[in-house]
């Protein structure tokens, strides 16, 4: 017998299991793909595939991926967080100005043959460019590195801001530029140049099609930009933008003050390097300030809530949270007017590097956030470099914004503060949360700490009313490899999950062959070197992907399939779907595309359609409405699935909305 290990809200339970019920972790799927289910049965724990590795010189990380209306996964990398080899040496940071050291690029094609990796190296955009700064050309970086991204209404990609620089002690400036992917030709055209710099930003689709950057470090200092920008897809890219500073506004995050009654030690924050010795405890004279890659929700009235949580950069010590409303410009041509009103506050310290969605099984406007480490924004914090303080630390909770209602305004937050268990190897860092056509949310990679102590089997979410938070949570059939820092997953028109990419260390590139080693480690003091042989280390990348077969995949009976549906629905529009297959009980899911980087998806959204179905022989005619609200379900590309009475869902078939 072989004991199986489940968590279901934190609780363990415990099953035995015949070893032969799983041949020994070997099975196969429907399409002839060898799977690894090493746990326990594919049926209950999911499976794996590994596609095959491309050549060497196509191998890259997967730090920012965007799933295209075709089916492709966009994969850019730019510099890719390196270090450079010279004379033999490891030196800080490379440089984004050398094409060849930022032209990491490519595509992944899920329906490829199960003998072909499915990677495609692609050109990436070209660096330098020359802009325009105050009347003066110049010439600068145009590295996608650490770019916000997000699919426009008509399945282009655009990515925003990046590296500008790398400096000594890990710090970085933002870039001003903006590249556009267009997904029929793939290729690349220009975006513009937006007023600051961007490095770590958030990209947020507006109803109207827009898309607003907001936060990362700015263009000319280590501190978080205060622009917010707007990008207007249906203009030229000379007048795309509009711009708004938002760091005196009444209640605005950069102009509300944080009252801590005993601050945390200051540890570094990414980007931002190590603070200066003998720093107070408060950094920023007391203020709050976004993070990077804030995670930021859409409500149904059209108000963002800034969470407070990110990616680093912010004020650690506060618990504030924000609303932020859009409105109208002051006159044609203008940007839109700003204002912001407070949210709810949190009970606990902000958390970085933990992952956050839309909550599919809730109120429609509630957000989670899952895990991260909560105290600090330092990415270096672990074993070797241990907290200062026992408040920074990894956490395993889960925190649900619920939208206002009458007894509560600006809405309210409730946690479990040990949702994934009462272990300290049950917290997570860098994990994605995945939305997936069941309403079940698989949360991906990860680890106890963000480069270090990797844990390598994905948790299944289920809706589950008696259980904590709404959601049951079970432990899948373990991947093979470590996914850190810049682990990337997303969902698949086909219904399987791609996992990627991991970054335990910055990997060094040699200035004179191009050439790449992964063996390289960073010492205490801040400096980097190769790791010796024979020592035990984690690649500094990794370039094997692999795929996760959700357990939906294996219910019983056949799959249903959508034969006919329309390649484009009208907010609240009917249309007809025909599936083969059917079930009398049954669901419908439209899932916006996804767009994820550095443990956040900011694409994704879910929407539970109304439907009716006519039954005639296990195929139906199914009615379905198109959801009302732009506002939660902005315009563009999503994935339709039906799915059965068994939990099995059809392949996708991609709608426009809008």
């Amino acid at each position: 017998m072989r004991t199986l290990i489940l968590f279901t809200g934190g609780a363990l339970l415990v099953a035995g299991m015949a070893q032969s019920a799983w041949s020994q972790g070997l099975t196969t799927a429907d399409d002839g793909r060898p799977l690894s289910a090493v746990f326990g049965p594919k049926e209950q724990l999911g499976a794996w595939w590994t596609p095959p590795l491309p050549p060497v010189k196509d191998r890259m990380e997967a730090v920012h991926i965007a799933l295209l209306p075709s089916g492709k996964v966009l994969i850019v990398n730019g510099s890719s967080n390196r270090n450079r080899i010279e004379n033999g040496e490891v030196r800080d940071g490379i440089s984004p100005l050398d094409y060849a050291a930022v032209n990491n690029t490519s595509l992944f094609d899920p329906d490829e043959r199960p003998s072909q990796s499915g990677m495609t190296r692609i050109a990436s955009p070209p660096s330098p460019i020359d802009i325009t700064v105050g009347g003066a050309t110049q010439s600068v970086a145009n590295d996608l590195f650490c770019a916000g991204h997000i699919q426009l209404p008509d399945g282009d990609v655009l990515f925003a801001g990046g590296t500008q620089n790398y400096y000594p002690g890990e710090k970085f400036l933002g870039s001003r530029t903006a590249n556009v992917f267009d997904w029929k030709t793939e290729t690349w055209k220009t975006g513009g140049v937006m007023k600051d710099g961007h490095w770590y930003p958030s990209l947020i689709p507006m109803s109207d099609g827009r898309i607003m950057v907001i936060s990362g470090l700015s263009w000319d200092h280590f501190s978080n930009s205060s622009w917010v920008e707007f990008y207007d897809p249906s203009a030229p890219p000379a007048s795309a933008w509009k711009s708004v500073d938002i760091r005196t506004l009444p209640n605005s995050p950069f102009n509300t003050p944080v009252k801590a009654q005993n601050p945390l030690p200051l540890t570094g924050s990414h980007g931002m390097g190590a603070p200066p010795a003998g720093a107070a405890p408060s950094p920023i004279g007391g203020l709050d300030e976004l993070d990077h890659y804030p995670r930021i929700a859409p409500l149904a009235d059209g108000r963002l809530l800034i969470t407070g949580d990110g990616s680093g950069g912010g004020n650690v010590d506060s618990t504030h949270t924000y609303l932020m409303k859009i409105g109208a410009p002051s006159a044609p041509g203008n940007p839109p007017e700003i204002s912001f009103e407070p949210g709810p506050e949190r009970s606990t310290l902000r958390k970085t590097f933990g992952t956050a969605f839309m909550d599919p099984n809730a109120a429609p406007g509630s957000y989670m956030l899952i895990a991260g480490l909560a105290g600090s924004g330092d990415i270096n914090i672990g074993p070797g470099d241990p907290p200062p303080d026992p408040r920074i630390n990894t956490v395993g909770s889960a925190e649900r914004y619920s939208p206002p209602s009458s007894g509560h305004p600006v809405g309210r937050w409730s946690i479990d503060e040990h949702f994934l268990g009462d272990r300290p190897t049950d917290r997570r860092e860098m994990l994605v949360g995945v939305l997936l056509p069941t309403k079940q949310v698989l949360l991906m990679g990860g680890g106890t700490y963000g480069t270090s102590a990797p844990v390598f089997s994905p948790l299944l979410l289920t809706p589950d009313a008696k259980a904590a938070m709404g959601y049951s949570v079970a432990i899948m059939n373990p991947a093979v490899q470590p996914r850190l820092y810049h682990t990337s997953s997303l969902l698949l028109p086909d219904g399987r999950i791609f996992l990627a990419s991991g970054n335990a260390a910055r990997a060094a590139r040699d200035v004179a062959t191009g050439d790449v080693r992964l063996d390289t480690i960073r010492l205490p003091d801040g400096t980097w070197t190769f790791a010796e042989k024979g020592s035990n280390f984690i690649d500094a990348e990794i370039y094997q992907a692999e795929i996760f077969y959700p357990p939906y995949l294996f219910a019983p009976g056949a799959r249903p399939a959508i034969t006919k549906a329309p390649e484009s629905l009208a907010y609240g529009e009917s249309a007809e779907i025909q599936v083969t297959d059917a079930t009398p009980k049954a669901s419908v899911v439209l899932i916006k595309l996804g767009s994820m980087t550095h443990a956040w998806d900011m694409g994704q959204r879910l929407a539970d359609l109304l439907f009716s179905q006519t039954l005639a022989g296990g195929t139906a005619t199914v009615r379905i409405t198109a959801p009302e609200n732009k506002n939660l379900y902005p315009p563009g590309y999503y994935m339709l699935f039906y799915v059965n009475g068994n939990g099995k869902p059809s392949k996708a078939s991609m709608v426009h909305l809008g």
